[in-house]
């Protein structure tokens, strides 16, 4: 019980943007720096609602489909440049990482993100 009271005051206090998506790439948990982002006063906001509530169509397709490849691959996403959504020179902005979750087994569970500003 302390391991997870310690994890989530990790996760909760990192100024890293952090969440969890499910399977259709919902969010189903967000820490409170991506909550100020999105502009939420509550990370359990963004529960239930994907990258097409917060992003340009664009974005977040390019989102979806990231995420999709890697629940299909089970591979990570890492050191992919992306555009920052709100600028307007087409400057990459960020590296996402974005990695699938495993099972004590090694199965993949739901794919998870951390993007890196």
């Amino acid at each position: 019980m302390e391991e997870r009271h310690l994890l989530r005051t990790l996760m909760d206090n990192l100024p890293d943007l952090i969440y969890f998506k499910d399977l259709q790439s919902r969010f189903i948990r967000i820490n409170n720096a991506h909550a100020r982002a999105f502009g939420l006063d509550d990370p359990v906001q963004a529960v239930g609602h994907t990258d097409f509530d917060f992003f340009a169509a664009e974005h977040a397709r390019q989102a979806l489909e990231d995420e999709q490849e890697i629940v299909k691959s089970g591979k990570p996403m890492l050191g992919k440049e992306r555009r920052n959504p709100g600028r307007m020179d087409g400057k990459p902005g960020y590296q996402p990482r974005k990695m699938p979750l495993r099972d004590a087994h090694g199965k993949s569970l739901e794919p998870s993100a951390s993007p890196v500003m």
